[in-house]
């Protein structure tokens, strides 16, 4: 298993005694976690490395010229960051802000919600429940609003894009 945040989830805890390896980073606290442990570096996917932006956009059906907002919370998505940022899209709009969205909801049964959305605005968007290749979704992005997860900062890093950091509020 792997986990990158300082305190370990309950789920990688619970399943670290049956892990053959549980893969950390330097800053976890290893002592909550059973059996062999192993530090590592953040695991990156590739598998997008050669995409150009405007190549990453056209997967998402947007425009190659546009300001393109990434917007998620997270592998389990965050619905005050969904319905924040619909608020602030609003307001860019009646600033006359050109730009579109990468939106990863986190729920399937949200994401006709969020396309109603951005229809009745006028907004091109991408929505989506789950990606399963973010590298291509922050090659896209000029920007992005999200959780300030561990994995989040890194690959915000990793692709230098600015954004809002939002952290989890518990």
């Amino acid at each position: 298993i792997f986990e990158s945040n300082v305190l370990p989830g309950r789920v990688n805890r619970l399943c670290s005694s049956w892990a053959k390896i549980s893969a950390t980073l330097p800053s976890v606290n290893q002592a909550l976690l059973k059996r062999s442990k192993k530090i590592v570096k953040l695991p990156f996917i590739q598998e997008s490395e050669n995409l150009c932006q405007a190549q990453a956009r056209q997967a998402y059906l947007l425009k190659e010229n546009c300001l393109t907002i990434l917007v998620f919370g997270g592998s389990q998505g965050a619905k005050s960051i969904n319905r924040e940022f619909c608020g602030s899209a609003k307001s860019l709009l009646l600033k006359k802000v050109d730009f579109q969205v990468i939106h990863i909801v986190g729920e399937e049964k949200c994401v006709e919600n969020y396309k109603q959305f951005y229809k009745k605005h006028r907004i091109s968007a991408c929505v989506k429940a789950f990606e399963n290749n973010m590298s291509q979704a922050w090659i896209a992005a000029d920007f992005s609003i999200s959780r300030a997860g561990s994995m989040t900062i890194a690959e915000q890093i990793e692709f230098g894009i600015p954004g809002i950091l939002i952290p989890y509020p518990y």
